[in-house]
C-alpha cells in the first residue's frame, strides 16, 4: 500500500493500477504460525473423480497412474489441508487492501479484481497432484469483481476466460482495445445498466445485452515445434503494425544515446525489429592510481586466502602445498584435449580430485573468455556490415574505446567519462557505464537455485523417483518447515508426462456441456458434462460421437488454432454435436442464457 499512497500524493487526480501476486499456495506450502490449527480432517477435495480408476479409457498419462495407496491418500489430505492454511494468508492481504483503501475514500472508486491462474487437482483420476490436465478441476478458477457500476452480491453465469482480463483493463482505464486481442471486456456485462436482470431471490444475473456472449473457448497446452512457430507468426502478424508504430519513437532511434535500452532496425525482409543496446565497455588511463593498485593487491590476497591459505602468528600468509600436477592445473596448463572427437587428459588429471576441480574450473574460464570473444566479434562484423557505404563517425584515438586491455595486460572496468553523448556510437552501443560486481546478489541466488535443483535430481536418482518421460517428484519429511508437518514414509509421485500436449473446446450452454480434446499424440476424448450425464468427466464417451460431429469439432479445433482477434474466436452457436442417441444439430444461435442454468455453467 506504500506504492498506493505515494502514487495518489504525486498524482491525485490519476489512475492507480497495481498487481498483488501472492507465492501462496505454492510449495513448500507453510503457513503462518497463527493458522497452524485450522482445517483439521478438511477433505473437500475428494470429489468422486478422485482415486477413481482404472481410466484405461483416457489418455496415457491417466493409463499409467494407477489408484493411489493409503500413504498417497493421506498426502493428498495432508496437501490439501497446507494448501488452505497458506490461503488465509492472502485472506489477511486482501482484508488489509479493501481496508486500507476504504480508510482513503477509495474503495467505491477502485476495481478490484481477485482470481487465479489454474486450478488445481489432489488425488483426481490417482493424480497425487499437479495442474497440467484439461479436466475442469484444472481449468476452472475463482473469479470475483468489485468496483463502480456493478452490483453487489449477485453471481455471473457467463463464461469469463483469464485473457479477458487485460482487455478489461484497457477498458476501464478508457483507452483503446486493439482489434488482435482475443479478450473481451467485462465492462460489457454490466454498462450499461440494461445489459442486465438481476434476479433478487436467487441473486442470479440474467444477461440480455444486443452483443452475444461466448458459449465455447479453447484450452490448449502445446510445446511442439510446429506449435511454437505458429504461435510466433501469429504474434507477428498481430504486432507488426505496432512495432513499426512503436519504432517511430525517439527511444527506439539508431544509434543508441545516454540511457536508451533498445533500437529498431529493419532485417533483410525489410520488417521491423528491435534490438537491445549492448552496454559500453571502456578503458582507463594506463596511468594507475596508487589506492585501485592497492585494492587490485587486496583482492588478490582475498583470493588466494580463500583458495585455503592461512596464516601464521606472525600475520605471514602460509600456503598449502600443491602436487606438479595441481600446480599445472591452476596455473592454466592445458591437460585435456580433443583427438577425432574424443577427449584426452593426461595421466596426472585423474589422480587427484583437486586436479579434476582444478581443471574443471580452469576450462570453465577458458568458456567465459571465448564467449566473451564470440560476442565482440558478433558486434564487429554487424558494425563493418552497417559501416559499407554509411559515413560513421569513429571513435577519438583518445578514448582508447575500441581496446579491453591496459599496457600491463590486466582488463580494467571504468566509468566512461571522456566521450561526448551526442558522437555517434557502433551499432549496438551506448554510453552506459559498465562495471563488473563480483558481489552480485543475482549471480549468487542462480547457483543457489541451481545447486538445489542439482540436490534434488541427485535425490531422485537416490530414491529411484524417476520415469523415463516423465515429470516426477518426491517428498519427505524435510519439505514441510513449519506445523502440521509430514511425519510418514517419503512419498514419490509421477505427475506430468512429455507427450501431455492437446488442444481442446469447452461448450457450455442451454443445450450442451461437453469437453472435447484432440492430443498431440492423436488420442481423442469427449465428455458430456451434463447434470444427468457425466458431470465429473469420469467416462470418454468419444464412440458414442457421431462421425460427422467428430468432424465438427476437429474443424472447430483447427479454426481456433489460427483464428485472430475477439470476432473471430468468440463462438457463441450451440448444438455442434450430440451423443450418440440423439440427432446431429446444426449449429444455431442463441439468444442468451435463460436463469434455470445447470450448476456446472457456474
Amino acid at each position: 500500500m506504500s506504492f498506493f499512497k505515494v502514487s495518489k500524493r504525486a498524482f491525485p487526480d490519476g489512475p492507480v493500477a497495481m498487481v498483488l501476486s501472492f507465492p501462496s499456495p505454492h510449495g513448500p506450502e507453510d503457513c503462518a504460525p497463527q493458522y497452524t490449527e485450522e482445517f483439521k480432517n478438511n477433505q473437500l477435495h475428494r470429489t468422486p473423480s478422485w482415486n477413481y480408476g482404472p481410466n484405461d479409457d483416457k489418455h496415457w498419462l491417466l493409463q499409467y497412474t494407477q489408484q493411489m495407496t493409503p500413504l498417497e491418500q493421506n498426502f493428498t489430505d495432508a496437501m490439501h489441508r497446507k494448501r488452505l492454511l497458506t490461503l488465509l494468508s492472502v485472506d489477511d492481504a486482501v482484508d488489509k487492501v479493501c481496508r486500507e483503501l476504504e480508510a482513503m475514500g477509495e474503495l467505491d472508486n477502485t476495481y478490484i479484481i481477485y482470481t487465479s491462474d489454474h486450478g488445481y487437482h489432489l488425488g483426481q483420476f490417482g493424480v497425487l497432484k499437479g495442474k497440467s490436465l484439461p479436466y475442469d478441476f484444472d481449468i476452472r478458477v475463482p473469479f470475483y469483481m468489485r468496483g463502480p457500476a456493478i452490483p453487489h452480491d449477485i453471481e455471473v453465469p457467463n463464461i469469463v476466460l483469464n485473457i479477458d482480463i487485460a482487455t478489461t483493463l484497457l477498458d476501464i482505464a478508457g483507452a483503446e482495445i486493439p482489434s488482435y486481442m482475443d479478450g473481451v471486456s467485462l465492462l460489457k456485462l454490466f454498462l450499461p445498466r440494461s445489459n442486465y436482470r438481476v434476479h433478487h431471490k436467487s441473486k442470479r444475473w440474467k444477461y440480455k445485452g444486443d452483443e452475444e456472449w461466448r458459449d465455447s473457448f479453447m484450452v490448449e497446452r502445446s510445446r511442439s515445434p510446429e506449435d511454437v512457430e505458429r504461435l510466433i507468426q501469429r504474434q507477428l502478424k498481430a504486432g507488426a503494425n505496432s512495432i513499426a508504430e512503436m519504432c517511430k519513437g525517439e527511444d527506439y532511434q539508431y544509434p543508441c544515446q545516454e540511457g536508451q535500452g533498445k533500437y529498431c532496425e529493419k532485417d533483410e525482409t525489410g520488417a521491423w525489429v528491435v534490438r537491445k543496446c549492448v552496454a559500453y565497455q571502456c578503458d582507463c588511463d594506463d596511468e594507475d592510481d596508487e589506492s585501485s593498485t592497492e585494492r587490485r593487491r587486496d583482492d588478490k590476497r582475498r583470493r588466494h586466502t580463500k583458495r585455503g591459505s592461512s596464516r601464521d602468528k606472525f600475520g605471514n600468509l602460509v600456503r598449502p602445498r600443491r602436487s606438479s600436477a595441481r600446480r599445472n592445473a591452476v596455473g592454466g596448463v592445458p591437460m585435456c584435449w580433443v583427438e577425432k572427437k574424443v577427449v584426452k587428459c593426461s595421466k596426472e588429471v585423474l589422480l587427484e580430485d583437486s586436479v579434476i576441480e582444478a581443471q574443471e574450473r580452469l576450462v570453465k574460464a577458458h568458456l567465459r573468455l571465448y564467449r566473451r570473444h564470440i560476442t565482440d566479434l558478433k558486434h564487429i562484423h554487424k558494425y563493418l556490415k552497417k559501416a559499407k557505404g554509411a559515413n560513421l563517425i569513429p571513435f577519438p584515438e583518445s578514448s582508447r574505446a575500441n581496446r579491453n586491455f591496459s599496457r600491463s595486460g590486466k582488463r580494467k572496468n571504468c566509468m566512461c567519462e571522456e566521450l561526448d553523448p551526442s558522437e555517434e556510437l557502433p551499432l549496438g552501443q551506448s554510453l552506459q557505464p559498465y562495471r563488473r560486481d563480483r558481489r552480485n546478489t543475482g549471480r549468487r541466488q542462480s547457483r543457489k537455485s541451481g545447486r538445489k535443483s542439482k540436490e534434488k535430481k541427485e535425490l531422485k536418482e537416490e530414491t529411484g523417483c524417476k520415469d523415463a518421460g516423465m515429470s516426477c517428484f518426491y517428498h519427505d519429511n524435510t519439505h514441510w518447515k513449519t506445523p502440521p508437518l509430514w511425519n510418514d514414509a517419503p512419498v514419490c509421485g509421477c505427475t506430468n508426462n512429455q507427450n501431455n500436449s492437446y488442444w481442446c473446446i469447452r461448450t457450455i450452454n442451454n443445450t450442451h456441456n461437453f469437453l472435447y480434446c484432440e492430443y498431440v499424440t492423436g488420442f481423442l476424448e469427449y465428455f458430456d458434462m451434463r447434470p444427468s450425464k457425466d458431470p465429473y468427466q469420469l467416462t470418454n464417451a468419444i464412440r458414442e460421437l457421431e462421425t460427422n460431429s467428430k468432424t465438427v469439432l476437429s474443424q472447430e479445433v483447427r479454426f481456433l488454432k489460427v483464428c485472430y482477434g475477439f470476432n473471430q474466436c468468440t463462438l457463441n452457436s450451440t448444438g455442434k454435436v450430440a451423443a450418440q442417441s440423439q440427432p446431429v444439430i446444426e449449429p444455431q444461435r442463441i439468444e442468451g442464457l435463460d436463469g434455470d442454468e445447470n450448476p456446472s455453467s457456474r
